[in-house]
């Protein structure tokens, strides 16, 4: 049910929607893309999609890269003015981090 909401909202903005409902629960994009991979996965490995999908919460290690002392240490450039600080824009790029994986494809 959730297939044609998710595909819409990725033809009309090109992005994945915020929240995703299934069974009337809301579900983060990043759990139900990691569901939908192990679907595919299935698909790919046996020629029959998965008889049911479980979708867990998934653990987004990229937004461990975003690094804070590092851009506590910029703010503090003589290019910025004296107690210049970005935390919004800190915050932002954890958010926007997950998005920078590249998908590889194994055949």
């Amino acid at each position: 049910d959730s297939l044609p909401a998710v595909l819409r909202s990725l033809n009309e903005r090109q992005e994945v929607p915020a929240g995703i409902a299934v069974d009337g629960l809301e579900v983060a994009p990043a759990d139900y893309l990691a569901a939908a991979a192990r679907a595919l996965r299935a698909l790919l490995e046996s020629g029959e999609p998965p008889g049911s999908l479980r979708i867990v919460p998934t653990v987004c290690r990229s937004e461990e890269q975003v690094d804070q002392q590092a851009a506590e240490s910029g703010w503090r450039s003589v290019m910025l003015p004296p107690g210049f600080a970005a935390p919004n824009l800190v915050e932002l790029a954890r958010l926007g981090a997950w998005t920078l994986k590249p998908a590889v494809l194994c055949a």
